[in-house]
Parts: structure tokens; sequence; C-alpha cells
């Protein structure tokens, strides 16, 4: 498991990763059939910013390159508190499929902490 941060609730940030197959080749992004994103509290497993299997193929925030350059923008949306904590983590499973019709399938996730700035609206 991958981890970003900590990150300031209320922030953004920026989240990179090399998106491979099984033996480790690239993943050509642009033959991709589909790639969502599922954000959730670990915690809790509440959805964070709407974020239930949402497409994000080159779309809400997140490119993938055809040479498998994985980029998300997070927003600061992506950064809110969802506890009272003084640190949370928050989980990002990516699912990409390929190969038509969904032939190959991987998931990818990272977890994001996220610090609590009590003063922050």
């Amino acid at each position: 498991m991958n981890i970003l941060g900590p990150i300031n609730e209320g922030t953004s940030g920026r989240y990179t990763s090399a998106l491979t197959d099984e033996t480790g080749a690239a993943i050509d992004g642009t033959a991709l059939d589909s790639a969502t994103l599922t954000y959730y509290d670990a915690l809790t497993l509440a959805v964070i910013n709407g974020r239930s299997a949402q497409n994000v193929k080159n779309t809400n925030g997140v490119t993938i390159s055809a040479l498998g350059a994985l980029v998300w923008a997070v927003a600061p949306a992506d950064t809110v508190m969802v506890g009272s904590g003084a640190m949370e983590d928050h989980v990002a499973l990516f699912t990409f499929t390929w190969g038509g019709g969904g032939a190959k399938a991987c998931t990818h996730d990272v977890t994001i902490r996220v610090r609590n700035l009590k003063l922050v609206p």
C-alpha cells in the first residue's frame, strides 16, 4: 500500500503513480476500458467527496497517460475531516479494466493521511 501525506485538511495535493499490469509492464492509459475511483474514510468507510466508483478515465482530476503515468490532482474537498481526531486515513481505491470488455483488471490503493487543523471552517 502506498501512503501520501500528511496533507493538511482542506488543501489540495498531488498523487502520482505508474500503472502497470501483472508483468510489471506499463498499461497504456488510452487502452483502458474503464478507470474508477472510490475514496473513503478508512475508519468509518464513509465515502468522501461523492467519489464512489467515480469515472476517472482522464476526468474528475485524474489523468492517465499512454505511458501509464497516473496523476490525481487531490482537491480540497478530498481532504475534509470525517472525524475529530488529530489525523485520519483516507483510502483511494482505483480500479482499472482493459483488453476489450474488461478482459484484464487491476486495483491500486493509496492511503492519504489528512491532518486536522482545528480552526479550518
